[in-house]
C-alpha cells in the first residue's frame, strides 16, 4: 500500500482551526496532536524518512491517546525536519 502524497499547503484545519494539528503542549515536553497530525507525519516518513539520521522506516516517538496522540520533543522535530525536505521539493 502507498502511502499518501505529501503535498505543499498551508496549515491544516482541525476541528475549523489552523492549529496544524497541534492541539496542546502537555508536560515533560511532550504535545498532544490530531489524527492528521499523525497521518502526515507517517507519510512523511515513508517519503523521506530515509533522509534522517539514522533512517526512519516508521512513525517513532508517537503514542494514540484519548482525543489524539501524543508525540514526544523528538517525534516533533523529526516532522519539522521532514516537513522541511518535502518543503524543497526533493524527490523522494
Amino acid at each position: 500500500m502507498a502511502p499518501k502524497l505529501v503535498e505543499p499547503s498551508v496549515p491544516s484545519m482541525d476541528a475549523g482551526s489552523p492549529t496544524s494539528g497541534v492541539l496542546t503542549i502537555l508536560p515533560g515536553t511532550n504535545y498532544l496532536v490530531t489524527e492528521l497530525w499523525s497521518e502526515r507525519y507517517t507519510a512523511l516518513i515513508h517519503q523521506y524518512g530515509t533522509n534522517y539520521i539514522p533512517p526512519l522506516t516508521e512513525p517513532r516517538w508517537i503514542t494514540p491517546t484519548n482525543g489524539g496522540f501524543v508525540v514526544t520533543s523528538d517525534g516533533m522535530a523529526a516532522m519539522c525536519y521532514l516537513n522541511i525536505l518535502s518543503k524543497q521539493l526533493l524527490k523522494p
